[in-house]
């Protein structure tokens, strides 16, 4: 039997839907502005924003479409995707700044990092959620 699904799956999934956007939106950016990027004095390429920005929509595609049909792998897979992010985001911070203005706004930017990644936990870790990509998912014994 099919449930319903949870109100915090279809949260979730705007909030993936964003994140893709922003990606898709970085990559498309990228690329238009090519030139521009090559000619700013970057520690990166321009390559690394247009493949980064690839590579996190690509993957969030996947996440919000598992999270939509109710894959089983997705509590798990989107846990370790919001901590991957959390951690390239700071990273990419650390390392690719080369402008001053880039040293501001640490301090919520930490905050909304540590928010994201509990609600992302707290949601996954809702019964409604567990029972909507348990349930929707078992496995039918081989015959």
């Amino acid at each position: 039997m099919k449930h319903k699904r949870p109100n915090s799956v279809t949260w979730l999934a705007a909030g993936v839907l964003i994140f893709v956007t922003i990606n898709i939106t970085r990559f498309i950016t990228a690329v238009q502005q090519w030139t521009f990027l090559s000619d700013l004095p970057l520690s990166v390429s321009s390559f690394y924003f247009a493949i980064t920005g690839l590579i996190w929509a690509i993957t969030g595609l996947l996440i919000l479409w598992a999270l939509w049909i109710g894959k089983e792998w997705t509590p798990r897979v989107i846990k370790v995707y919001v901590v991957l992010f959390a951690i390239y985001y700071w990273l990419e911070r650390w390392l690719v700044k080369t402008n001053p203005i880039m040293n501001t706004g640490w301090t919520a930017a930490a905050i909304i990092t540590i928010f994201v990644i509990i609600l992302v936990l707290w949601i996954t870790s809702r019964p409604a959620m567990r029972k909507f990509f348990g349930e929707n998912n078992e496995r039918k014994p081989k015959n």
